[in-house]
């Protein structure tokens, strides 16, 4: 009789410490998610174009004379470091949005008197050729001498924004980044 106590005690503490560990993993919202979709009980984080580690912005803006005709993405996923970058040229201008996460994310040095989006950002000017793949270049007759860098980090993701378009266009073009599933910016308050 002893050892039939025993064993439904040793239950009991097994039923307990399972509990604990599942309360424990639906605490962490990435774990929780997984276990849901894997169980059919939630459908699974958006996808955008192909991608899938993280919700990738997009432009919420391009300027009036900028008629897009050429678009092109890439991407890249590791455990250090998930990258997607768009590309979008007209006859003239190109814009160029590099987006990462991961532990290996380059660090960034904000400008704290500089602000886009409400957060910390930098503007940096830059020669475009360093910044586009040979596949890119490709039937782009664009003028490469002079282009900028917007540097910010928005929502866990560090974007970069690079193109030959002047300063004030190219602020304007990450102040309109929103999340490819959004109609919004980000950081904006529904209008009633």
């Amino acid at each position: 009789m002893k050892s039939n106590n025993y064993y439904k005690l040793l239950i009991q503490i097994l039923a307990a410490m399972v509990l604990i560990v599942a309360s424990i993993l639906m605490i962490i919202p990435a774990t929780r998610d997984g276990i849901l979709v894997s169980l059919g009980i939630i459908e699974g984080k958006p996808v955008y174009n192909g991608f899938k580690p993280f919700v990738p912005f997009v432009p919420g803006y391009f300027p009036d004379d900028f008629e897009i005709i050429r678009v092109e993405s890439d991407q890249s996923v590791s455990e250090e470091l998930s990258m997607y970058s768009e590309l979008y040229a007209s006859d003239t201008n190109f814009i160029k949005i590099i987006q990462q996460q991961g532990w290996a994310v380059p660090g960034m040095m904000p400008d704290a008197k500089f602000v886009i989006q409400n957060v910390p950002a930098s503007l940096t000017e830059t020669n475009p050729n360093e910044w586009l793949r040979e596949k890119e270049k490709v039937d782009l007759h664009l003028d490469m001498t002079e282009g900028w860098v917007v540097s910010l980090m928005l929502k866990g993701t560090y974007i970069q924004i690079v193109s030959n378009l002047p300063p004030d266009e190219i602020l304007e073009v990450a102040e309109g980044l929103v999340p490819a599933i959004c109609t919004t910016k980000p950081t904006a308050t529904p209008e009633n």
